[in-house]
């Protein structure tokens, strides 16, 4: 993913099913991790990331994966089991508007919202990689 610069950038989705027994949260330390460690060649290769989840603790593991996404500037959009990975996949093509998102802390819990009606979206990417929890697929047009 961080080897080769695509001149239209690449597009990196993270996600899976909604897990019934996974720690969403514990599961997402790595990922993470890897993320903080690799930054540097993320923003330097025009990488947008797409994270979706859901399942146990999935708030947490959201909020932490948001949380780094804004400290290492990285153009990351992060959504839960209530977006479909049909939607994230077409947003990381630019074939779909990407909304924007209001995140508020209520009771340790994340609460989602629309801000208005604005929209935001992304050129078109001539490259995409998709990490999944079941397998890896590489889709050039």
């Amino acid at each position: 993913m961080t080897r080769d610069k695509h001149p239209q950038g690449k597009v990196l989705i993270i996600g899976g099913g909604i897990a019934n027994f996974t720690n969403v949260a514990a599961t997402f330390k790595g990922i993470v991790r890897a993320i903080t460690d690799y930054h540097h060649d993320i923003i330097k290769n025009d990488i947008s990331i797409f994270v979706r989840r859901g399942g146990p603790n999935f708030q947490e593991g959201l909020r932490v994966m948001r949380e780094t996404g804004n400290k290492l500037g990285l153009t990351m959009h992060v959504f839960g089991p209530e977006t479909h990975m049909t939607a994230i996949v077409g947003m990381g093509l630019g074939v779909r508007p990407i909304p924007k998102q209001k995140v508020e802390a209520a009771g340790g819990k994340i609460v989602r919202g629309i801000e208005g009606r604005g929209l935001a979206s992304i050129p078109n990417k001539g490259h995409i990689e998709i990490a999944s929890f079941t397998g890896r697929f590489n889709l050039d047009p």
